[in-house]
């Protein structure tokens, strides 16, 4: 046993005598001064408070609450105390001084925790999204709209939204927002662009942009601000800014020298 104790107290010291800070507070130099001092204590406190969430990160629905709880470290040992509790994003969700979030509209935020004694905090990731299913029925040139149960998961038909004849949608891709529906028209050659109803999920036609031929699958950039467009006939990238109206306007285009149907971020 006594070994065993010898053998961690030595992993333990080497560990710590790895660490820069410590390296350069106790292998001194000449012009060492009380700054590296000050930096060694720094780092031995900032490793002995922290904050452990029941969730680092979750999901919810547009509308329900999920309860987040934190626990305070000090040195090892579980401190009772509050917390100070805010979003990053009001407009996506918020949370009281209990650790309650309450899903606002769709788009991901930060929930953070943070100690009275402002020594410590934590941050939990949380998703707020409507439920609603989208999926293009290219043969009647249609995007189909359906409600998710959350409880089963079963889906639920709610109609169709048309595009043009002849229009072929077969890619589809939203906005991190839940506001913009966008589908890659592989028969005409275009994007269409649809509105998204905050409290139905319903679709309304909102124009389209012209994407080249035979636009296949598309991507939103996680901040949704820009859509790219895996274009197989022109065998490019293209690129499209998202406008305030949930329309597109076209940037650039990549060529990718062949022919190709998938993109992703």
């Amino acid at each position: 046993m006594k070994f065993i104790l010898l053998f961690l107290t030595m992993l333990s010291l080497n560990a710590c005598l790895l660490n820069p800070i410590v390296q350069q507070v106790l292998c001194t130099e000449k012009n060492n001064d009380s700054r590296d001092s000050l930096l060694f204590w720094l780092f031995l406190a900032n490793q002995n408070y922290y904050v452990e969430l029941n969730r680092n990160w979750a999901g919810i629905k547009k509308g329900q609450t999920l309860q987040l709880s934190a626990q305070y470290f000090v040195f090892g040992q579980n401190t009772s105390t509050s917390f100070q509790w805010s979003s990053s994003d009001v407009s996506v969700a918020t949370v009281d001084q209990t650790g309650l979030v309450q899903g606002i509209s769709n788009g991901k935020v930060s929930i953070i925790a943070s100690t009275l004694d402002g020594r410590a905090s934590a941050v939990s990731a949380v998703s707020v999204y409507s439920g609603y299913v989208y999926t293009t029925l290219n043969f009647i040139d249609s995007v189909g709209h359906l409600t998710m149960d959350e409880a089963s998961g079963v889906l639920t038909s709610n109609g169709t939204a048309s595009v043009l004849p002849g229009s072929d949608p077969n890619g589809i891709v939203t906005d991190p927002g839940g506001k913009y529906l966008f589908t890659g028209d592989f028969g005409s050659g275009n994007i269409s662009h649809f509105l998204i109803n905050q409290s139905t999920g319903a679709l309304t036609a909102n124009g389209n942009t012209i994407a080249g031929a035979n636009p296949r699958n598309l991507v939103v950039t996680p901040n949704g601000k820009y859509v790219y467009l895996a274009s197989e006939g022109t065998q490019s990238i293209r690129a499209f800014s998202i406008n305030g109206d949930g329309t597109l306007t076209f940037i650039n285009s990549f060529s990718t020298s062949i022919g190709h149907s998938q993109i992703q971020i």
